[in-house]
């Protein structure tokens, strides 16, 4: 406790000392804001990284209620709110066993109501209950599904209690709900927490270089799951490519069949299948010479090089032929 109230009186005057000329010369509201957001942050951040360390997730539960407790004082904004909601992400990411999700349910469930519009919050809440109390998780789980019914860790839960207790009607519905939701990605840790991600298409987007010499980002409005489409893409007199770049924000288990590349331009069309590309992914993983798999939840990035290391054909319209997938995560998958 000692060391306790000393890391707040630290939190709280060594700032202001340090940052008062800044005060004096920034004249902008929300920079003093957000410094006197992050002071429940600067008292917890150090003795939850030991506990950490430690495997104490006793130690780690009380020094979140105490963080709560200090948001709560000083109003609870939506910084405070991510700082919380972050600090227990660090501590809940190293969580394996039953017991140490079972100390952290009491504090999940009080997070929750602290960033009620959380997702990431909610998220490890239904995990937890889902570990600790399967039967009456599923209002929470189904709740966090329909918020992002893209994002595969609920339906991992899901899918391991059903076929542990041979429901396989919940087995086939929730199977086949993965299998269709539209995908979208987010970064688990960083994202807004008023805002919901995975409920939409997710875009992805071209990188060329145009006739000026600039690289530019082209968007399309998003893909369709499991059919082989044409994806169009409107690049006016672009000049010849040494390589074509996709980004995709997507999530994880997503595999991508690239079929074929069109250059469409006023003397015709040239045609590049999978022969005559090489394909280099950023994070994920090549299944064969034309299907790449995405492993990161920032999605990932397509780097498409001629096999003849010469260059793509200047053009007016790029159509790629692809074909985006999920990937079961058991052995089991019922027919849909």
């Amino acid at each position: 406790m000692r060391k306790f109230l000393l890391g707040f009186f630290a939190a709280i005057f060594l700032p202001i000392i340090l940052l008062l000329p800044l005060f004096l010369f920034v004249p902008k509201l929300h920079f003093i804001h957000g410094v006197y957001s992050t002071i429940p942050t600067l008292i917890s951040r150090y003795y939850l990284i030991e506990s950490a360390r430690s495997g104490l997730f006793d130690d780690a539960v009380t020094i979140l209620n105490r963080q709560g407790d200090l948001a709560e004082l000083l109003g609870n904004n939506k910084f405070m709110q991510i700082d919380l909601t972050n600090n227990t992400y660090y501590i809940m990411k190293r969580a394996k066993l039953h017991e140490q999700y079972a100390v952290m349910l009491p504090w999940l469930e009080r997070l929750v109501k602290l960033a009620p519009n959380n997702y990431l919050a909610k998220l490890m809440y239904a995990e937890a209950q889902a570990e600790v109390d399967y039967v009456n998780a599923h209002e929470i789980i189904r709740e966090v599904r329909d918020i992002a019914p893209a994002h595969d860790r609920m339906y991992r839960l899901v899918v391991e209690n059903s076929i542990r207790n041979g429901d396989n009607q919940t087995l086939k519905e929730w199977y086949e709900k993965y299998f269709t939701a539209q995908l979208a990605g987010f970064e688990p840790v960083t994202f807004p927490p008023a805002t919901f991600f995975g409920q939409d298409v997710g875009t992805f987007l071209l990188e060329i270089v145009n006739p000026k010499g600039d690289t530019i980002l082209i968007s399309h409005p998003g893909f369709q799951l499991n059919e082989m489409r044409q994806y169009e893409f409107n690049v006016p007199r672009a000049k010849e490519q040494q390589v074509l770049k996709l980004h995709f924000i997507t999530l994880p288990g997503v595999k991508i069949i690239i079929d074929k590349i069109v250059f469409l331009n006023s003397e015709g069309e040239t045609i590049y299948d999978s022969r005559d590309i090489n394909i280099v992914l950023k994070d994920g993983f090549m299944l064969s010479s034309n299907e790449a798999l995405v492993t990161s939840y920032k999605g990932d990035v397509l780097t498409l090089i001629p096999a003849d290391n010469k260059k793509f054909p200047s053009s007016d319209v790029i159509v790629f032929s692809m074909e985006f997938s999920r990937l079961p995560f058991s052995n089991n998958k019922p027919s849909m």
